[in-house]
Formats: C-alpha cells, structure tokens, sequence
C-alpha cells in the first residue's frame, strides 16, 4: 500500500533515491509558485541528506511544457496560452520561449546528486505496466507511466503533490506530498 507523508523540515530520513514528479520541478524553479517554499526547503533537506535526486525524461519533457505556458501567460495573462494556441498561429514561439526552457535545463543540471533517467530498456514492457497502471489506479497515463518507470527502476519514493498517487493501493512506495 502506498505510504502518504507530508514534509516537515528536519523529520524525515530519506532513501538513498527519490524521484520527482513533474509538480516538484516546477515548484522549486518557479520563484512565485505556491509550493515553492516548501520544494526549496525539500530540496534543500535532501542535499544536506545526500539523496540522490532521479529525474526523468518525462518529467522534464512535462515541465518544460509547463514553462512555456507559464513564461507565455506572465507576458500576455493568464489563460492567454489557451485562448491565443501561439503554437497554430506563431510557432517561433517555442524558439523565442526557449531562453527560459535553458535557465530552467542549466538549474536542474547544478542539483547535487541528480541523475537524469531515460525510460528503462525494454521500454516495451513498460506498455503493459502503464496500461496496467490506468486500471488499477485509475491514473491518468502520463502518471501512470511515471508510476512504471518508478517501479521499473525499483525506487520506493515520489515527490509529489499529485493526489492520485494514493491510489496505489497495493505497491510499497512513499507518496511524499510538499505543500
């Protein structure tokens, strides 16, 4: 059964290993996120910790994609990236946004102890799992692939504030909430 924990500075001892999910990446980079606070400190505990930080791919992929919309919405309002879709109408965006998509690649890449992870070979194998994931968990199948990559690699711990980890009902890994 999956162990849900909310951080609390100075409590917990971590495993060697955590993998974060797109939601932490974005709140310990973005400065006025409202997690931020909570990721900085988190991350911060994890160093001193030395725990080795394994990031995805797919996270990356997910959080960059998240940074384009939020670096297009601060210069032209919230819900501009939906209701303009500068991707049919102006796709240099994506060139012109790239600066920051650096800043945010350049950040990660100074985390102590971070190791960027490629989906694990036969990624194949990981079809079934991920399937498997959408109806056991009732994950959606961006997280269900990250629940299979977690399991693939044998890591015990998430960060995340994404609720639906809970689900996991019958897998002996830790959900650690940081809001």
């Amino acid at each position: 059964m999956a162990t849900v924990l909310s951080y609390r500075p100075n409590i917990l001892t971590f495993p060697t290993q955590v993998y974060p999910d797109t939601n932490f990446l974005i709140s310990f980079y973005v400065p006025k996120h409202q997690w931020h606070s909570s990721a900085s400190t988190l991350l911060t505990e994890l160093v001193s910790q030395k725990v080795e930080i394994l990031v995805s791919l797919l996270a990356v992929d997910e959080a960059l994609y998240q940074l384009l919309i939020i670096t297009y919405e601060d210069q032209n309002g919230k819900g501009s990236w939906r209701r303009d879709k500068p991707w049919e109408t102006d796709p240099s965006i994506f060139a012109r946004l790239q600066p920051e998509l650096d800043l945010f690649v350049n950040r990660l890449r100074q985390l102590p102890r971070l190791r960027i992870i490629d989906i694990p070979a036969p990624a194949s194998d990981l079809l079934d799992d991920l399937l498997g994931n959408i109806a056991s968990y009732s994950l959606a199948p961006r997280d269900a692939l990250h629940l299979a990559i977690l399991k693939a690699l044998g890591f015990s711990m998430i960060l995340t504030n994404d609720r639906d980890f809970e689900r996991v009902h019958d897998l002996s890994i830790y959900v650690l909430h940081f809001w």
